[in-house]
């Protein structure tokens, strides 16, 4: 609880809230930013090798999906895990899976409705 009301400070403070949507991949002012990625979706942290549902997953494949990359670790939740190049420096990000799209043809016409950037496999 401490680690969301120190977040909540911070947010109000800096004025960004996670409703802001600006799709630009080196703009860490704000807390979050959307994304579409075709990634094996795990539902957890613990991965395919400590968690069943996860394997379920791994042997499914890869899905598009929408996913809302964390610039600011929260600290006290364990999440998912990306690598990312921001501001010319490779960088591991906090993210969760926000939507898991039908195919690819779904995940585009999202991206092209709401601005939102696909990155690259």
């Amino acid at each position: 609880m401490k680690g969301f009301i120190i977040i909540s400070i911070f947010v109000t403070l800096s004025g960004v809230t996670f409703g802001q949507n600006k799709q630009t991949s080196t703009d860490t002012s704000k807390l979050s930013e959307l994304f579409i990625k075709k990634i094996i979706p795990f539902h957890c942290a613990k991965g395919p090798e400590k968690c069943d549902k996860c394997k379920e997953l791994l042997n499914e494949g890869a899905k598009y999906c929408l996913i809302r990359v964390y610039y600011v670790s929260a600290g006290v939740i364990t999440r998912l895990m990306i690598e990312m190049v921001v501001d010319g420096k490779k960088t591991s990000l906090e993210y969760d899976i926000e939507n898991i799209f039908d195919n690819q043809e779904a995940a585009m016409k999202y991206s092209r409705q709401n601005s939102v950037k696909v990155l690259p496999n």
